[in-house]
């Protein structure tokens, strides 16, 4: 993803790294051998936030897939 705090910014690559340095572990090493499975998530809608949210476009909690 593209956000703040997604895929492509570096906050990625920089917890990564720190993960890497105290294993002493390559970065580029780790990410050749590396794949990534991105999910995105939806909230359901909350009653006690109701101005937050649009109940019509909302997931539902027990109805199944979001």
């Amino acid at each position: 993803s593209d956000g703040v705090s997604g895929m492509q910014s570096q906050a990625f690559e920089a917890f990564i790294g720190a993960l890497c340095e105290a294993q002493d572990v390559c970065l580029r090493t780790c990410f050749s051998k590396s794949f990534c499975l991105s999910a995105d998530v939806t909230a359901a809608f909350d009653p006690n936030y109701p101005d937050v949210s649009d109940k019509r476009n909302e997931a539902k909690i027990n109805y199944g897939v979001g």
